[in-house]
C-alpha cells in the first residue's frame, strides 16, 4: 500500500473495531428532543390573526380572532372577524356573534370605529386598536427580495469563516489552499444542517487536512477545535458588549459576563506556562481516560498559541462573521414585521440565543434556537411569534447555504471527501464514550510503520 492509500484507510486494528456500537436510543435522543421542542413551540406561537380593541368605558381589552386583509405592517387595513355565537354583549355584539369586517388603522381618529357587519355600526366611543398577525401571515407577507439579501449576508459571513480557518491552518503549518478550505467549509455546512450527528459536520474539515497530512491528525483536529473556540469567544464577547450597552436586556448582563470570564480564564490557564504548572495540566490530563488524546491536542494548542498574530486576526474575522450574521438576522426580523426591537436588541438576542443553541441538546440546536429567539424577542418588548419566525427563516437560509455547499460532494474530490468523513466518523463516533481512542492511529505509512508528528510543548 502506498502512502496516499494508507492515509485514506483506517488502521487494521482500530481500537474501536471491537467496541460495542453506540446504543440506538442515544443516536435518536437528539432528534426526538428537537421534534418535542418544535411541537411545543407550535402550541405557543400565535396561529390566528387577532385584533385587540380597548373601549373608553372599560379597562378590559377585547381580543377578536379573525383574518387581517392587506399589509398588516401598515395601516389602514381591514379585519374579518371570525363568528363567535357566545359574544352577544357589548358595542360590537352583532359583529362578534355573526362575523363581519372592520376597518382599522394603527392610530385611528378618536371617537370613530367603523364596523361593517350584518348591522353597520359607527361608534362614538374612543377606541384603541392593535393587531397581531398569526405566523402563517407573517411568512406570507415577507418579501422574497429581503430573504435574498439575507442570503447574501450569510454568504459574506461564510467567507469570513473560511478565512478564519485558513489562517489557523497556516499557523499550524498545515498548508491548505484557500479554495480548498472554502470547499471544505461548504461540505461542513451541508453535514451540519442536513446530517447532524454526534461528532458534527466539523469532522469533514479534519478529513481533508488529515488526507494531506496523515501524520498530523492532532493538528488537523485542533484547527477545527480552535476555530470553534475562537468563534464562541467572539460571540460571547459581542454578547457582553451588547447586553451591557442595552437598557432592555439588563437581566442577561451577569450570566453573559460570567460565561465570558470563564471562557477567557480557561483559555488563559491553558496557554500560560506558570498557570499550567500551578494547576498541573499535564498531570491532570494523564489521569483522564482520554488523556493521551487530550495531551496531543494540548500540544498542538501550544503551537497555535505561539502565533498570536494569526490568532488575533482569526478572532477579528470571528467578530466580523458574527456581526454580519446578526445583520442578516436583523434584516430578516424587520422584513417579517418586527418594528419593536432595535438592532442592538437583535444583537443581544442573536448572540445569546446562538451561544446557548451551541449546547448539544438537539441536532443543530433545532427547537432550542426557536424557543430562545421567541422568548428573548418577548423579553425585549417584541412578539414571541416574530422571534420564532425569525429563527426559522434564518435556519432556512443556513439550510440553503448547506445545500449549495453539498454540491461539492458531486465532484470526484467531493466524493472522496465524503468517504473520508464517513470513515473518520465511524472511527471517532462508534463505541462507548470512554473507550481508549487513539486520535493518532493513522495506519501504516509507506514504510510499513505507524507514526505521529504531534508538536512538543
Amino acid at each position: 500500500m502506498n502512502g496516499a492509500e494508507a492515509s485514506e484507510a483506517l488502521p487494521e486494528e482500530s481500537p474501536r473495531a471491537n467496541a460495542a456500537p453506540r446504543p440506538m436510543w442515544r443516536r435518536w435522543l437528539g432528534p426526538v428532543i428537537a421534534l418535542a421542542l418544535m411541537a411545543l413551540i407550535a402550541t405557543t406561537v400565535q396561529r390566528t390573526d387577532t385584533l385587540t380593541v380597548r373601549w373608553q368605558d372599560t379597562a378590559d381589552a377585547e381580543v377578536w380572532e379573525g383574518r387581517l386583509i392587506g399589509n398588516w405592517q401598515s395601516s389602514p387595513l381591514e379585519f374579518v372577524v371570525h363568528p363567535d355565537p357566545t359574544r352577544a354583549i357589548g358595542p360590537a355584539a352583532d359583529l362578534r356573534r355573526d362575523g363581519g369586517r372592520v376597518r382599522v388603522a394603527r392610530d385611528p381618529a378618536p371617537g370613530l370605529l367603523v364596523i361593517e357587519g350584518p348591522k353597520p355600526v359607527v361608534t362614538e366611543a374612543p377606541v384603541s386598536l392593535t393587531w397581531t398577525p398569526g405566523i402563517p401571515l407573517v411568512f406570507r407577507s415577507m418579501s422574497g427580495w429581503a430573504f435574498l439579501r439575507a442570503l447574501v449576508l450569510i454568504a459574506l459571513a461564510t467567507l469570513a469563516t473560511i478565512a478564519r480557518w485558513w489562517i489557523l491552518l497556516r499557523a499550524l503549518k498545515l498548508g491548505t489552499p484557500f479554495w480548498e478550505a472554502g470547499r471544505v467549509i461548504g461540505v461542513t455546512l451541508f453535514f451540519n444542517v442536513l446530517l447532524p450527528g454526534i461528532s458534527g459536520g466539523d469532522l469533514a474539515r479534519a478529513v481533508v487536512v488529515v488526507r494531506g497530512h496523515p501524520e498530523r491528525k492532532a493538528d488537523a483536529l485542533v484547527s477545527v477545535a480552535a476555530d470553534r473556540v475562537l468563534g464562541l469567544l467572539a460571540m460571547v464577547t459581542v454578547a457582553v458588549g451588547a447586553t451591557w450597552s442595552s437598557s432592555v436586556y439588563t437581566n442577561l448582563r451577569i450570566p453573559v459576563g460570567l460565561a465570558f470570564l470563564a471562557l477567557v480564564g480557561g483559555l488563559f490557564v491553558v496557554v500560560n506556562p506558570w498557570l499550567r504548572r500551578l494547576v498541573r495540566i499535564e498531570s491532570l490530563l494523564a489521569r483522564l481516560r482520554q488523556g493521551r488524546r487530550l495531551g496531543r491536542l494540548d500540544a498542538a494548542v501550544q503551537v497555535l498559541a505561539r502565533s498570536p498574530g494569526a490568532v488575533l486576526l482569526a478572532f477579528l474575522l470571528s467578530l466580523a462573521n458574527h456581526g454580519i450574521q446578526v445583520a442578516a438576522i436583523s434584516h430578516l426580523a424587520m422584513a417579517l414585521g418586527d418594528t419593536d426591537l432595535t438592532f442592538l436588541s437583535h444583537l443581544c438576542v442573536a448572540t445569546v440565543a446562538n451561544t446557548l443553541s451551541a449546547v448539544p441538546i438537539s441536532p443543530g440546536g433545532l427547537g432550542v434556537g426557536e424557543a430562545l429567539f421567541g422568548t428573548l424577542f418577548q423579553w425585549g418588548g417584541g412578539s414571541y411569534t416574530l422571534g420564532v419566525a425569525t429563527s426559522i427563516t434564518f435556519r432556512l437560509g443556513m439550510v440553503i447555504a448547506g445545500l449549495v455547499g453539498g454540491l461539492v460532494l458531486l465532484s470526484p474530490r467531493g466524493r472522496a471527501m465524503g468517504a473520508g468523513y464517513r470513515a473518520l466518523t465511524r472511527e471517532l463516533d462508534d463505541g462507548p464514550d470512554d473507550g481508549p481512542v487513539d486520535m493518532h492511529s493513522d495506519g501504516p505509512k509507506a514504510g510499513g510503520q505507524a507514526g505521529t508528528d504531534a508538536p512538543k510543548s
